[in-house]
Order: C-alpha cells, then structure tokens, then sequence
C-alpha cells in the first residue's frame, strides 16, 4: 500500500489526545490488517497474529505479528496513534484533518507527529505480507507492528504493551517518529516523580509555631536540580532538564503555612535530550 496516501487517510481521523482519542483510528488500522491477511494463503496465515489490549475503555493498543523461523530477535516498529489537540489557527486552505498536499508536503494534525511514521510503518508490515506471498513461507526474522495509545499524555500504552510482553529487552525497536530523517541509535529516558511536602498550620502573628511548604518545596526543587546537575555527562547527551510540570499550593494570606492538611505538590518529569552533533 503506498505509504503518501495511508498516511492522507490516517490524518483525516481524528484522534486527538484529548479529543477523539484512538478507537476510530485503531479500528481503521486493524481492518486493512484483516483485510490484507485475508487475501493470503492458510500456509502462511498460521504465522501472523493480531493482538489487542484495551488500555482505557475504548482505547486499544494492536500488535501484528509475523513469527519468523530463525532465532534472532524480532525486528519490533512502534507507534502511537494519538496527536495532540486539534488547535486553532489553521488555514481555510490546510483545514486541522484535511490532510491537504501543497508542493509535496502534507498538512494536518499529525502528519509528522506521527502519521506520516506510522503510515510508513504499515506500509513496512504490508510489503513484508507481500514477500511472504512471493516466497511462499515466513521470513527468517519475525516482525511485530505495536500501535499505541495515550502517548501524548501519559504513555500508559506502551506500557501496558511491555506489561503484556509485546516487546521485551532483545528486540530491534524502530520508533518511526520524525527525527529529522536522520537515524537515532539511542533514545531519552524519562522518570516522572511527584512530590507532597506537608508543613504546619499557624497564624501570621505567629509564624515561629508554623512550618512553610511552600518554602520547604523550593529548597527541595534546588537540591534536587544540584544533585542531578553534578551527575556525570554521557557524550552523545545534552546536559539532563528538569522541568517542573506543575506546582500546587494552596494559600491564605493570614497564614505562614500554604495549606492544610497536604502541603505542596510539585510533578517533575525528568528526561534526557539528544546533543545534536554538528
């Protein structure tokens, strides 16, 4: 299946995360599998598996598998179904799900983030199909298409596909997200934390009885950010970012201590940029 115009019909399904969110999309992905794999020989149906996991009430992650015959590790392409919001602001010429071409490009929520990637990924497992047909047996590798959901809040799908086993720690992962065409051979990690600092209640006449959470919060962000920062650098990296996802207090102008009984909450995602080489 040409890759240019699977992509224009991804795009033109909304699943905007929030917003319409995956089950359309996903139940357009796993229609044309079927509909491919039906047209294939019994012999080599017997080795492809189609796989679901519903992470949230109708937002399923789709694994597709081919099982090769060797033993080498799968070759394993994922993606993540969901965009972001539809947004405002696009033009009457390049509407938000038009999936419009202009000089060669495509335009439309999602295109590059990351339609266009799993457009080419699918096009990937169906030219495989295709060999499997013209060879009349399995390849020597096997191949898994894991298409995910919730990537573009809080990734809860693909962790649930490594919950389940989809993908484990000897496979050959290719996340055909846009990278600028340019192949990436190590990928950030992230670790998401939450911190709940309580403190003690007291009036502003008598701020020496009360214990600021608010404060407390500040020296904690600063330690934290030192700490980190003193941690060795790895070459092919950038310095590591802490950026502070929110904070939360709760204030009342007559008391030292912000809030009660829960003091402050901070959410901290931690990742690790790529440094760009020139």
């Amino acid at each position: 299946m040409n890759a240019w115009r699977l992509a224009q019909q991804l795009v033109r399904i909304d699943s905007s995360n929030p917003g319409a969110q995956e089950d359309t999309i996903e139940r357009y992905i796993k229609l044309l599998v079927e509909q491919r794999v039906s047209s294939m020989p019994a012999c080599l149906v017997k080795h492809i598996s189609i796989k679901e996991i519903e992470v949230f009430p109708a937002r399923r992650n789709l694994n597709v598998t081919i099982a090769g015959y060797g033993s080498a590790p799968n070759l394993v392409y994922i993606c993540h179904m969901d965009t972001v919001t539809l947004g405002e602001g696009w033009s009457t010429d390049t509407p938000t799900l038009g999936a419009t071409v202009r000089e060669n490009r495509l335009y439309g929520r999602g295109a590059c983030d990351m339609k266009g990637g799993l457009a080419c990924a699918l096009s990937a497992l169906f030219s495989l199909m295709d060999a499997m047909e013209h060879t009349g047996t399995q390849p020597e590798r096997g191949f898994s298409l894991i298409c995910t959901v919730d990537e573009e809040a809080n990734m809860r799908g693909v962790e649930a596909a490594i919950d389940a086993g989809w993908v484990g720690t000897d496979e050959w992962v290719l996340d055909t997200e846009p990278t600028d065409n340019q192949i990436q051979v190590a990928h950030k990690g992230r670790t998401w934390f939450e911190l709940d600092i309580k403190g003690v209640t007291a009036h502003a006449s008598q701020p020496w009885e009360g214990a600021d959470a608010v404060a407390a919060t500040a020296e904690a962000i600063s330690h934290i950010r030192r700490s980190i920062e003193a941690l060795p650098h790895h070459a092919d990296w950038a310095p590591r970012p802490l950026p502070l996802a929110w904070f939360k207090a709760d204030t009342n102008p007559t008391l030292s201590r912000m809030h009660a009984p829960r003091g402050s909450i901070c959410d901290w995602y931690l990742r690790q940029p790529r440094r760009r080489r020139k």
